[in-house]
């Protein structure tokens, strides 16, 4: 019994420290994977022809308004022959809520943790899934 309390008396303030910190990695890791399946929905429609994806991200977390609500972003960078109009006309068919978003004529944006880049891309589509859990 008395090597039962020291056991317990020794691995208590342990297990106490290190739990918070599983549950904060496990549901960062968990929110991540959601962002990814986010990104790998808008990846699993077929690209239109004359189109190739050049760079891909997606995220987890609070990325616009407030309140305590989770946020998934998965995004492509396409470059494509096809008008926005166009390219807007064909993600429609497929009953997503896909933004296409023409580039600025520098075509220099941020990439998010990679610094600024140039691309010979045109459009950006983006797919945001919104978790109204938070309160």
């Amino acid at each position: 019994m008395k090597k039962f309390l020291k056991n317990l008396l020794l691995f208590t303030p342990l297990i106490l420290f290190l739990l918070p910190v599983i549950i904060y990695i496990s549901i960062m890791l968990i929110n991540n994977g959601i962002a990814y399946n986010t990104l790998k929905e808008l990846k699993s429609i077929e690209l239109p022809p004359n189109t190739k994806i050049e760079w891909s991200e997606s995220k987890a977390g609070k990325l616009i308004g407030s309140g305590n609500g989770m946020q998934y972003f998965g995004s492509i960078l396409v470059d494509s022959d096809l008008s926005e109009n166009e390219l807007k006309e064909y993600y429609k068919k497929h009953n997503k809520n896909i933004e296409v978003v023409p580039l600025q004529e520098n075509n220099s944006f941020r990439i998010t943790m990679q610094g600024n880049r140039n691309i010979d891309s045109e459009f950006i589509l983006f797919l945001l899934d919104l978790d109204l859990r938070g309160h």
